[in-house]
């Protein structure tokens, strides 16, 4: 088992006493991710870079339109042009589908 620590926003294995370690884990999985500086301890656990820890809400939000965009699209279509509001629409779905509720 490797103990790991955050070290100055890094995660990084070391050997001091290990009721100091955030957390532990094995070897060979540290060692596949041990290069990369976006490593995260999160809740006691170690979580490499390439997983994404952000709820559903937080993916959802990351990607919807933006809102300036959407009031625009609202303004066209109370003069009648929906266009622009139902492409928007469409994205927000597709997002939905893309990110379900947990």
């Amino acid at each position: 088992m490797i103990y790991l620590k955050t070290i100055n926003g890094v995660v990084n294995a070391y050997s001091y006493p290990i009721e100091n370690a955030e957390c532990q884990v094995e070897e060979s999985v540290w060692r596949q991710h041990c290069n990369n500086n976006d490593n995260k301890i999160v809740n006691g656990q170690f979580v490499p870079n390439h997983i994404d820890t952000r709820s559903y809400a937080e993916k959802r939000k990351s990607e919807y339109p933006a809102l300036g965009d959407m009031i625009d699209a609202i303004c066209k279509a109370k003069l009648g042009d929906e266009t622009e509001l139902m492409t928007l629409i469409a994205q927000r779905q597709e997002i939905k589908l893309k990110y379900p509720k947990d």
